[in-house]
């Protein structure tokens, strides 16, 4: 919660910090935004914190791991409307020092009783002072699979100059030695290669629910649901496993999401969504 060195707890106060900056909350729309950034009329102070955020975080983004995912900072429309969906007023990372810190406290009281103050306070430090690098293995992996990224993209855009390819896009479609034979031989066919590695893909395109257990057989086994007679007959409802287990019965209006950006969560409602990560 909050750890030092943690780049994602780092991020999310640089998001609430830039949510907050007037330029975004008097900025109505992405496309108002985008032409803003690129008149340079934002003060110089938001344009300094937002091109910081950029730098240290634009490689960041839904499916961040996969090479051929654009980056938040090739979504700028996407990263000003999620700012947007921020509340600034009511959030997790605003009052978050004051929950550790009462927690801390609490612990701390817990440790005099049994006297062992000294070793729970050497033992916090620690954990607050290191726990947080846990991240950062992921987070160089993003940084290094979005430099791979640009330099894709680079040898992309001589490859489509040259009419070799449709689409920088479709460089991600290549293997690293087709690309590599390619540089050296301009008499290869890329879009050739290209059909020929994106036809076990289109075979299965149309698959939309992929089989998480398959048995040593090659046998799909998929769960089965128990639905009562009344839940069947109950108008409205949804059924779901909740993420928050041991909160109870929790009241609220229900929020459908079928990707992450379609519309603002807003304090009280319940998400619902066919999955979330993490």
């Amino acid at each position: 919660m909050d750890l030092n060195g943690n780049p994602t707890s780092e991020m999310g106060h640089l998001m609430v910090r830039l949510a907050s900056c007037p330029e975004i909350q008097e900025t109505r729309t992405s496309d108002e935004f985008l032409e803003k950034l690129k008149e340079g009329s934002f003060s110089p102070e938001f344009t300094s914190l937002y091109s910081d955020y950029l730098k240290r975080f634009g490689c960041r983004g839904a499916r961040e791991i996969d090479v051929a995912t654009p980056r938040m900072s090739e979504k700028q429309d996407e990263l000003f409307d999620t700012l947007k969906q921020i509340d600034i007023k009511n959030n997790q990372i605003i009052n978050v020092r004051e929950r550790r810190d009462k927690a801390y406290q609490e612990l701390l009281s817990l440790a005099r009783e049994i006297g062992k103050e000294k070793s729970f306070v050497h033992h916090a430090s620690v954990m607050q002072g290191v726990l947080g690098y846990r991240e950062h293995p992921k987070y160089m992996l993003v940084v290094v699979t979005d430099a791979c990224r640009r330099h894709a993209l680079q040898v992309a855009k001589v490859f489509v100059a040259k009419g070799r390819l449709e689409n920088e896009d479709q460089i991600f479609s290549l293997t690293m030695d087709q690309i590599s034979n390619a540089q050296k031989d301009e008499a290869i066919d890329h879009l050739s290669l290209v059909r020929a590695n994106l036809k076990p893909v289109e075979e299965v395109r149309h698959v939309k629910n992929w089989p998480v257990l398959i048995d040593s057989r090659g046998k799909i086994i998929r769960g089965k649901r128990e639905i009562t007679e009344e839940e069947k007959n109950k108008e409205g409802l949804l059924i779901g496993d909740p993420i928050s287990p041991g909160a109870g019965v929790v009241r609220g209006r229900a929020k459908v999401l079928m990707d992450p950006y379609e519309k603002p969560l807003e304090a009280g409602e319940i998400l619902v969504a066919r999955f979330t990560e993490p």
